[in-house]
């Protein structure tokens, strides 16, 4: 706390008791503030606090979660007072990490220090009254060694700018669980560009994100303790190898399923694919792939336009891809008879639209609500960017059965 306001400390104060605290060599007049030396952080101000870990209240020993143990905490809000926040509902950002590894400088000075770069275990639960439960399963891949690793916690309340944060670090990590259940079955994997409307060879733009379900009963391994046990990326069928273990979280209060979130920057126009490998706490693993066609950002795109059922009788449906997820587009349905008079329009709007389009319906009625003949007819799809007012449009044909 800062000895002048009984707060936490400002910057200036911060750097100050550094130095002085540091007396060893002089190296440590070397570093200056760039910055406010009057600002001060933006702390929590209420505390995080795990009061039962495996049904069992916490006392001062410490508490042991081993490789393939299921571990089950839970814990309270607290105000600066120590007192409960029965009031508090929100969500709670937590991380497990492995013990200290060491990690070697690569300086001539072969300096070393350790750090906690390894977590076990990250995802979200929910904030009910006050409390919360997270459940998850240690990975197989641990440092086995009993040396206590440590519960990170960040809460945001809803619809207000309280947060809260604490830690735990009396988690003696290490040995196997001897009451484990086998499983052998490996994780599925569902993925997408964009969003989750997304289709297989579908188009997206030059900077789009991979998302990633990842879902197991044994929960996803996210530990680099194991060799080649990441949740790894390969664009394009190349060589380079993209770690991803630090994009995907746990789905609130579910171990069992999660997403992976990796921004893809600067794709050249043409046809990709990405192909994602995963394993579980138990070191099954299982590989998925997609194809995607990126188009060029200055212009709509559209492709895969069609509608089912087709044929039809009494309803269809119409379905597109574009490349301008995320933009406000205006959506313009067009149905003519073979000798191209305008018989029906539909116009359609999706704010912060999805790559994939699927809502737009049609009762086989024209204009004026009646009934049209069976045969064959001709739509134009025209699709526009609010935006910029880049546009596009296709045909393509139905069929009417009555």
């Amino acid at each position: 706390l800062s000895p002048l306001a009984g707060k936490m400390p400002r910057l200036g104060e911060i750097i100050s008791q550094t130095k002085n605290s540091s007396i060893s060599g002089t190296n440590n007049r070397n570093y200056s503030l760039l910055g406010d030396p009057s600002m001060r952080l933006e702390y929590p101000d209420d505390s995080v606090v795990i009061t039962k870990i495996n049904n069992i209240p916490i006392a001062g020993d410490s508490i042991k979660a081993q490789a393939l143990s299921k571990v089950n905490f839970e814990g309270e809000i607290r105000d600066p007072s120590g007192a409960k926040l029965t009031g508090y509902n929100g969500i709670l950002n937590v991380t497990v990490y492995d013990q200290p590894s060491t990690i070697h400088t690569v300086t001539s000075l072969n300096a070393s220090f350790k750090s906690m770069n390894n977590f076990i275990y990250e995802g979200t639960a929910s904030v009910k009254n006050g409390d919360f439960s997270v459940t998850f399963i240690v990975p197989k891949d641990i440092s086995y060694q009993n040396n206590f690793g440590k519960i990170s916690f960040y809460a945001d309340e809803n619809q207000s700018t309280n947060d809260a944060a604490g830690n735990f670090s009396r988690i003696l990590i290490g040995g196997t669980s001897s009451t484990f259940t086998p499983d052998n079955t490996p994780p599925v994997i569902k993925l997408y560009m964009q969003d989750s409307s997304f289709v297989f060879g579908g188009v997206t733009n030059s900077n789009t994100s991979l998302i990633a379900r990842l879902s197991d009963a044994s929960g996803i391994n996210l530990s680099i303790g194991g060799i080649g046990h990441e949740i790894t990326g390969i664009l394009d069928n190349g060589t380079n190898v993209i770690i991803l273990n630090d994009y995907y979280s746990a789905d609130i209060d579910n171990y069992t399923k999660g997403t992976l979130t990796y921004p893809l920057k600067g794709l050249s126009p043409g046809n990709h694919s990405m192909r994602v490998k995963a394993w579980d706490t138990y070191n099954n693993s299982s590989e998925s792939y997609i194809e995607f066609v990126v188009a060029n950002d200055e212009n709509m795109t559209i492709q895969h336009v069609l509608n089912y059922p087709n044929p039809f009788s009494t309803h269809t449906n119409f379905y597109f891809d574009h490349n301008r997820a995320g933009d406000d587009i205006e959506v313009l349905v067009s149905i003519y008879t073979i000798s191209g008079k305008l018989i029906k329009t539909i116009d359609d709007h999706f704010y912060g639209s999805n790559s994939h389009i699927s809502d737009i319906n049609w009762d086989g009625r024209d204009e004026f609500g009646d009934k049209i003949g069976k045969g064959v007819y001709i739509y134009k799809l025209n699709v526009r960017s609010l935006r910029d007012g880049s546009n596009n449009f296709k045909y393509q044909k139905l069929v009417i059965l009555n």
